[in-house]
């Protein structure tokens, strides 16, 4: 963890968020101009004139998350630092997160908006649980991490067998918004296991999660000297 990203200064720090705030933009912006080369649906037009014109634009979308997915992680990069030839190759991680936010956690936020940004975080555990399996069901994994408490309309706490009867019914709708959408980009396949692209993005997820962390006790260090840098967002 200590030579996953060298922050020693506070123009480390700097350096990175600039350089993470420049491969998101890029990311994004490819996404934009993506969007802008397919004719997007109309409304009223035939049904499966505009399935098909979906289907374009997610296959399209697909490619550039394979394309981002591809590049080292983070941790691979620190084991082999030769691939510096290209920035984007570096913080390619940043551009993976960005993409699942804007086209798969967007989606799925839609379907169920319980977990709010906590999601992302649920998302990795989703996909690290199809990678390496280590419960009888994905949802009890995700499950295992919530540290939510429900409550009734009136503000009350629910009763501890309402809590779990409500939390496996969320996560389990949960689940299948993942599934449903991760197939429609390539991430998981026909048989609910990850695809080759989906293991490489686990791999970028899991390392967001880890430069969170890093960045967290960076802040920290440096709080003072700090106050006025703000980090991007890398969701």
């Amino acid at each position: 963890m200590n030579n996953f990203i060298n922050i020693k200064t506070v123009e480390d720090l700097k350096t990175i968020l600039l350089r993470q705030k420049l491969i998101t933009h890029q990311a994004a912006e490819e996404i934009t101009k993506l969007i802008q080369d397919y004719p997007l649906p109309v409304e009223g037009e035939d049904p499966k004139v505009i399935e098909s014109k979906i289907s374009v634009i997610t296959k399209a979308e697909s490619k550039l998350l394979e394309k981002y997915a591809k590049y080292p992680t983070l941790t691979e990069f620190n084991l082999m630092p030769n691939t510096a030839d290209l920035a984007i190759k570096w913080g390619a991680t940043f551009g993976v997160a960005l993409i699942i936010g804007e086209l798969i956690l967007k989606q799925v936020k839609l379907i169920q908006e319980t977990f709010g940004d906590v999601i992302n975080t649920l998302y990795t555990i989703y996909l690290n649980e199809l990678g390496n399996p280590k419960h009888k069901y994905i949802s009890d994994a995700i499950l295992e991490s919530l540290k939510i408490e429900l409550k009734s309309k009136d503000g009350t706490s629910l009763a501890e067998n309402e809590q779990k009867r409500f939390k496996e019914t969320l996560v389990i709708q949960l689940v299948s918004a993942f599934t449903v959408v991760s197939k429609d980009y390539g991430i998981v396949n026909d048989d609910y296991q990850l695809t080759d692209t989906g293991r490489r993005v686990m791999l970028h997820l899991i390392d967001i999660q880890k430069f969170i962390d890093v960045m967290t006790e960076a802040h920290q260090r440096f709080h003072d000297e700090i106050a006025k840098i703000k980090p991007s967002s890398v969701n």
